[in-house]
């Protein structure tokens, strides 16, 4: 009987220690999992990003949409206040002013703001004006992205030149005659025109022509 107990004890031993080991390992199983579990319910910090935008003018009113974008979706509500700003551009003449306020709502990460832009046929230098962000709430905005520039890029042809009434006639004995010459479209720039004169009145005995005006 003495050798049969003692026989015995070794693999009760061994039980024990394999049954707690699964009931440890099941433990850090379920530690993991709550981890695991709980980091997902909390968001990222989010960013508020912006970038400079450009755009074609084009003949008439249109309107531009600029991007604002936010760098992870947030569970809140996310909102800021924006306003335009002139450059070279001016409010009225180029585009309108436009100032409000912006939302992401919750898993949203991207949004615009329209800003209508006045084009028109002019020939003029490439322009911009800024567009200012503030007061986010449920994010944050790092301070080289609070504001974009955005060009209104030129798109008009260069203007033409012509004689409004390309060819006259007149009497000898008239005392002045007016010729006009008008450009297609107008330009924002001082335009010149060479003056060439050929035929076979001479100038000094037939005809003198007087300064151009404007």
């Amino acid at each position: 009987m003495k050798n049969l107990h003692e026989m015995n004890r070794p693999w009760l031993i061994v039980g024990v220690l394999a049954g707690s080991l699964a009931m440890t390992g099941c433990g850090e199983s379920e530690d993991d999992e709550e981890n695991s579990s709980r980091g997902d319910k909390t968001p990222k910090q989010g960013y508020v990003l912006t970038l400079d935008g450009s755009l074609q003018e084009k003949d008439a009113k249109h309107i531009y949409e600029h991007r604002v974008t936010l760098s992870v979706a947030q569970n809140k509500p996310v909102t800021l206040n924006y306003e335009t700003r002139d450059g070279t551009a001016i409010a009225g003449e180029d585009y309108e002013a436009q100032s409000g306020s912006l939302t992401f709502a919750p898993g949203i990460t991207r949004s615009t703001i329209d800003i209508p832009i006045l084009g028109d046929e002019v020939r003029e230098p490439d322009e911009y004006f800024e567009l200012h962000l503030s007061d986010v709430k449920n994010a944050k905005m790092k301070p080289d992205e609070a504001k974009a520039a955005i060009t209104i890029v030129n798109d008009d042809n260069r203007p033409t030149v012509s004689f409004k009434i390309p060819q006259q006639s007149v009497s000898e004995f008239v005392g002045t005659i007016q010729v006009t010459a008008t450009l297609s479209q107008q330009s924002g720039y001082p335009v010149l025109a060479e003056l060439k004169k050929k035929g076979t009145a001479k100038e000094g005995d037939d005809y003198v022509i007087d300064a151009p005006s404007t």
